[in-house]
């Protein structure tokens, strides 16, 4: 089994079928077929084998589309290093996975500097390469590591996570069930294909012999360009809806009442939010439940959106879930406890990281860090989070790794991270810290020093303070530091409203 082949095998049911469409191109599974293969013999030729890991970093999304099919069916490890990080974030990532190439446009500033060996790839490229007879290795294992993601860590660590080919298959099929995808449609996402979360529904289209469509990023929330791609799905978040729902005409009924289905998730979808997307953009809303680690968790299906409020609707098929308290005990009916999750789907651990994974993966199940109660109707009703993770525009954000990337600086010497609750971005990641006696260093400073090394995951705001308060027993003096943070950013914001 090799996941990429779900290319193949569309070609002789449906061979005029678009695989994937864009703004300038329009692609078949045959002509698809024929840019993956050549693109990894071009590939192999270039040295890339068997069981490498390699990273793949660009912006333009069909050259990333190609890339991951074309790494898999060479029977190496796939890895996303979006093009937009900084380039001490690249390196970290890099180097974390071991990578030992990395796939990159010729446009992309500073990948000579990074620490393995760069080919070049475009669009250009991968169209015009000559379709050659495969000559390189057999079929991989169905479960050799096929893709590899990287995420934030409780622990203050990255995680790497590995999906094989069959993991990837499995998935992949539970979207087309939950979905019901059919070859008839044509599903757009406002996620970039950098993200697992828009690849592994490329995957699912592509196994439903449907149509995957690129949107122009520059017009991304245009409801004219779904219109004249004759998108009927489209997966998005609760970032990207909001900026749709502000282009609505505020006497406007259904604005995207011609797709059947908005699937959204990443992130808490407010009940708020919920109510006017079903009234001024489509009622055919599925809110989708999941992480990484496990995929889709539960979905909550249109006919169930608002009612009753904090839905995330009924487990799949094959996923187990159970609501336990701290001892592991499932609760009452209504109670509210910590989810847990029995599947097929997910993964068994983190790669190379015993700590992260005693934390998570337990006894056979898997632990999200959610807190839920079941509905008499058996759905999930979501409760808030367990830990202290945040979640920014469907980014997970753990408060450990950025102080722990804070007191690396030399003159932090100590530092605490929560967040401020935003209607649109949820969680505002703040930094409150104090530096070493002598030490300086400012607020825009210490800014740029997590975001070179953070990027998305580094907090919003850095705010010095004289010391972190504590408690006698040495806990962080939780109320105190709000007061103090926010007293301090409202000088800030007043002292850039006077100059």
């Amino acid at each position: 089994m090799n996941i990429s082949h779900l290319i193949s095998r569309q070609i002789s049911e449906n061979s005029p079928t678009r695989a994937v469409v864009t703004p300038q191109d329009s692609i078949t599974y045959e002509k698809l077929e024929k840019i993956i293969s050549s693109t990894a013999r071009y590939l192999a030729d270039n040295g890339i084998q068997p069981g490498d890991v390699v990273a793949i970093s660009a912006s333009d999304e069909l050259v990333v589309l190609t890339a991951y099919l074309s790494v898999m069916r060479l029977g190496a490890s796939a890895f996303a290093v979006p093009a937009h990080y900084p380039d001490i974030q690249k390196s970290e990532m890099l180097a974390s996975a071991n990578a030992r190439h990395l796939l990159i446009e010729p446009s992309t500033p500073g990948y000579t500097d990074q620490p393995c060996s760069p080919i070049l790839l475009d669009r250009r490229l991968v169209l015009s390469l000559p379709h050659q007879q495969e000559t390189y290795p057999g079929e991989p294992s169905p479960d050799a590591l096929a893709l590899i993601l990287y995420g934030s860590g409780s622990t203050g660590k990255p995680k790497l996570m590995g999906f094989s080919h069959r993991l990837l298959d499995i998935r992949a099929q539970r979207i087309v069930d939950t979905m019901s995808i059919s070859g008839l449609d044509r599903l757009a996402s406002h996620i970039h294909l950098n993200f697992y979360t828009c690849l592994i529904r490329a995957l699912a289209i592509f196994k439903a012999g449907a149509t995957f469509v690129l949107l122009d990023r520059g017009q991304l929330t245009a409801v004219d360009q779904l219109r004249r791609l004759d998108v009927n799905v489209l997966q998005s978040s609760v970032q990207f809806m909001e900026k749709c729902l502000q282009d609505v005409p505020p006497d406007s009924s259904h604005h995207m009442g011609f797709l059947r289905a908005i699937t959204i998730g990443s992130s808490v979808v407010p009940q708020d939010l919920r109510e006017r997307m079903s009234k001024l953009l489509t009622p055919n809303i599925f809110i989708n439940y999941g992480t990484n680690e496990c995929g889709t968790i539960s979905v909550a299906y249109p006919n169930e959106l608002l009612d009753p409020e904090g839905n995330i609707g009924s487990p799949c098929k094959d996923n187990l879930v159970e609501i336990v308290d701290n001892s592991g005990k499932p609760v009452p009916e209504g109670n509210v406890g910590k989810i847990r999750v029995r599947s097929p789907a997910f993964i068994e651990g983190y790669i190379n990281n015993p700590e992260a994974t005693s934390l998570v993966f337990r006894d056979g199940w898997f632990y999200p860090g959610d807190l839920a109660k079941f509905s008499p109707e058996g759905q999930i009703i979501y409760q808030g989070r367990a830990d202290r993770m945040m979640i920014m525009n469907g980014i997970n954000i753990y408060p450990a790794e950025i102080e722990s990337t804070m007191k690396s600086h030399g003159a932090v010497q100590d530092a605490f991270v929560f967040s401020l609750k935003h209607r649109i971005h949820q969680d505002i990641p703040v930094c409150a810290l104090s530096l070493h006696p002598e030490a300086s260093a400012s607020d825009d400073e210490l800014t740029t020093y997590a975001r070179q090394r953070l990027g998305a995951r580094g907090p919003k705001f850095v705010v010095i303070l004289n010391e972190i308060p504590r408690t006698d027993q040495g806990k962080v003096d939780i109320a105190q530091i709000h007061g103090q943070v926010t007293a301090r950013l409202k000088e800030l914001i007043a002292s850039e409203s006077s100059e």
